[in-house]
């Protein structure tokens, strides 16, 4: 399985998950190409442009014409959310 994610400061979870399941002393943190987790798993990080530091999302890679559509009256919204962490899900779950 091939999972393609954000490359923003809400990938940090994904990070953290990918050097705590890899046990890799090497820093993690979507400037690789891709990292391998398990034998069918592999995490690919939307890449940044060379000299760039700020976030990158995969909307961002979508032709114009793509985000200006209209379907049923509404286009896409290119605001990034504010993530969670995983004590805040942990909870959430709990209170379900």
């Amino acid at each position: 399985m091939i999972v393609i994610v954000d490359n923003d400061k809400q990938s940090e979870g994904m990070w953290t998950f990918i050097k705590r399941e890899t046990n890799s002393s090497a820093k993690i943190d979507g400037s690789k190409p891709y990292y391998k987790v398990s034998s069918s798993l592999y995490v690919v990080p939307i890449p940044k442009p060379t000299g760039s530091a700020g976030d990158v999302y995969i909307e961002m890679l979508f032709p114009d014409a793509w985000l200006k559509y209209e379907l049923d009256g509404r286009k896409p919204k290119l605001r990034q959310k504010k993530a969670k962490s995983c004590s805040q899900v942990s909870m959430e779950k709990e209170n379900l």
